[in-house]
């Protein structure tokens, strides 16, 4: 018995002597630039979160601005400084996922256009530059969910359009070609 105390005292002893150096996880409201998320002072929430490489963080949903800056749905944030994308996703819907897909950002939820290109309701994709649709075609209903597998783009959500063509609310994309699942 007094073994087994004297083991549990020499442990303890360790553990408050290495205590100091020991590192716990922190939680931080730092976000550097970013105050605040807001629709015109209400409150907004964020739908997705996507990591690019540890280097850009994306933060999407239904949210207008940035601090005091229409940002409209989307902003990057490289954990000092947040970007908009151009004008943003039209105001009039809002950012449900996010993903990367052949080196673009894609963007899917219930807007009916990414800073006003072409046939990106529903889902789009930002090039580092400017919105572009994926495909060619946009979407008829809302994109709830994106994810890429096997160099393929998978888009689940409630839709039965891409295009002129017809899908039951789950599509792929190849980078060239719509696949019907």
């Amino acid at each position: 018995y007094l073994c087994f105390t004297m083991k549990k005292i020499a442990i303890l002893l360790a553990l408050l002597c290495f205590a100091p150096i020991l590192k716990s996880q922190n939680w931080s409201d730092d976000f550097g630039m970013i105050d605040s998320l807001h629709i015109g002072g209400d409150v907004a929430n964020v739908k997705d979160l996507f990591n690019d490489d540890d280097n850009m963080l994306y933060i999407g949903g239904p949210f207008s601005y940035a601090n005091l800056e229409l940002v409209s749905q989307i902003i990057k944030w490289d954990g000092y400084n947040y970007y908009k994308l151009n004008s943003g996703i039209n105001h009039a819907g809002t950012v449900n996922t996010i993903t990367k897909f052949n080196s673009n950002i894609v963007v899917g939820g219930t807007f009916p256009n990414a800073s006003g290109a072409a046939n990106t309701y529903y889902l789009a994709q930002w090039t580092g530059t400017h919105w572009q649709s994926v495909g060619g075609g946009g979407i008829n209903g809302e994109v709830m969910d994106l994810v890429v597998h096997n160099d393929t783009l998978y888009i689940g959500g409630n839709f039965n359009e891409i295009g002129s063509s017809v899908y039951d609310m789950i599509a792929a994309y190849s980078g060239s070609n719509w696949i019907n699942i």
